[in-house]
């Protein structure tokens, strides 16, 4: 086994295993219940414990793994205000950051030695409805958190909310220059609504959104004197000539910092780009298209290859990333299970 591979089937309130092998195939291992709707993951550094936020029961999840099989044994729930969209830990794997999307909340928890989460808050923050995404920087000094835009079920800011980060206490300050970023859509009508967003794996500066509303990703530059962003592109992930309804969902890039995925929800692709080396802005690539609804997706530690899953198929599908170019080529489709939302792939060694 090269790389193992956790996904959560929020339709079957279970988290799949599979082994992926040198050629980038993944093989079922065994498939775990998990009561509540499980969705996001996040794995402390250790690959010790795994954390699933269930959707149903408004509980955080931990779960112990074993480092050679793989296996996961249920250690601990903690409650949480409402159902998580989003979760991720702090650089040091101190406190784990949440996301709420219904109840537009960010929350921070402090993790135990056992790996358990601390029942007791550390903050609850009102941000907007839409909240979808919270992530620390390279630096762990600064944490960004993101809403998406208007919908009909809500009214919300469009934001990126910025804080400043004390990576002792766990406490969010919001920054004092500016605390958050609003913004129209330069490539249309439509609001940007920022739902996920990553780093750039070498470049501490730059950090990219995938757009769900606006269809779009944008490349923004970290100030790491104030911790405040300044946008630098944005750049469609749809063709020119399409024009029915689409959404963006995760975003994720390569390793070695050369190419960035975004999936669309509508077109039901993946939108490909190189990243220039220097100044970190986009180029578009193709377009590839994929099983509906490309929800969630990741890429192997290497950079090698593409996993996406299909919402409505439950088939997840491989990717070869070619090196060169930033192409991709299907290698296997395999059936995963009912509602996949959540794809993640570690090094188990």
């Amino acid at each position: 086994m090269k790389y193992q591979m956790y996904i959560t089937l929020a339709g079957e309130n279970k988290i799949a295993a599979f082994s992926i092998n040198d050629f980038g195939k993944p093989t079922l291992q065994f498939k775990k219940t998990i009561p509540g709707k499980p969705a996001p993951l996040v794995i402390d550094k250790t690959k010790k414990f795994l954390y699933v936020g269930c959707r149903d029961y408004l509980q955080l999840t931990t779960l112990l793994r074993t480092e050679k099989s793989g296996e996961l044994e249920i250690l601990s729930s903690t409650n949480l205000p409402s159902d998580p969209c989003y979760l991720s830990l702090d650089k040091e794997n101190n406190f784990i950051f949440s996301a709420y999307y219904g109840a537009g909340i960010i929350t921070v928890h402090s993790i135990n030695q056992d790996g358990s989460i601390n029942q007791k808050l550390i903050e609850s923050i009102v941000t907007a409805k839409g909240s979808h995404c919270i992530q620390s920087n390279h630096s762990n000094n600064y944490v960004f958190s993101t809403a998406i835009a208007e919908t009909k079920d809500h009214d919300s800011d469009n934001s990126i909310f910025q804080f400043i980060f004390n990576q002792t206490t766990g406490q969010l300050i919001p920054n004092t220059q500016t605390y958050r970023l609003t913004e129209s859509n330069p490539l249309g009508p439509r609001p940007l609504g920022p739902r996920h967003f990553c780093f750039h794996p070498q470049k501490n500066d730059f950090v990219y959104f995938s757009n769900e509303q606006g269809s779009s990703v944008s490349v923004a530059q970290i100030n790491q004197k104030t911790g405040t962003l300044k946008y630098l592109q944005h750049i469609s992930t749809l063709p020119e000539n399409y024009t029915q309804e689409n959404t963006c969902s995760q975003i994720h890039i390569t390793s070695n910092g050369k190419f960035l995925f975004a999936p669309n929800r509508g077109h039901n692709s993946i939108a490909s780009f190189s990243i220039d080396p220097n100044s970190g802005l986009l180029n578009k690539i193709n377009h590839t298209m994929v099983d509906p609804v490309p929800r969630a997706f990741n890429l192997d530690p290497n950079g090698e290859y593409l996993y996406v899953t299909g919402l409505t198929t439950g088939n997840l599908l491989t990717y070869k990333i070619n090196s060169n170019n930033g192409r991709l080529d299907l290698k296997y489709k395999t059936k995963v299970g009912q509602s996949p939302m959540w794809v993640m792939i570690i090094n188990p060694n």
